[in-house]
């Protein structure tokens, strides 16, 4: 899973329509057909990648952060992946899943 936000801070961070559905039409242009895309949060979307390995899933994140500088835009995506080889396997909660894909975002501005 790779989840997205933008890089938004106080009053700026209110989404606005517009706004939202010009980058949900970048997303969706960056992504394939068999993945899903959803809005988690007021700026912030998540991508499930069936099928991707890490380091594919590594990579779609890196083109979703920096698609919006290739595009112009003055908001900037931050991008964090967590990955598992098999989600029945990985025994894991679709929140936990989520959660843990959040955290890596969130760590990604850090870095």
């Amino acid at each position: 899973m790779v989840a997205v936000g933008e890089e938004t801070e106080g009053e700026e961070a209110e989404a606005v329509p517009a706004q939202l559905a010009e980058v949900a039409a970048q997303l969706r242009s960056a992504v394939r057909t068999s993945d899903i895309l959803a809005r988690i949060g007021p700026r912030e979307f998540a991508v499930v990648a069936p099928d991707t390995p890490p380091d594919g899933a590594q990579i779609l994140a890196t083109r979703l952060s920096e698609m919006s500088v290739a595009a112009g835009s003055s908001q900037a995506f931050r991008a964090g992946v967590y990955s598992v080889d098999d989600l029945q396997r990985a025994n894991l909660d679709p929140m936990e899943f989520l959660l843990r894909a959040t955290r890596a975002t969130d760590e990604s501005r850090n870095n």
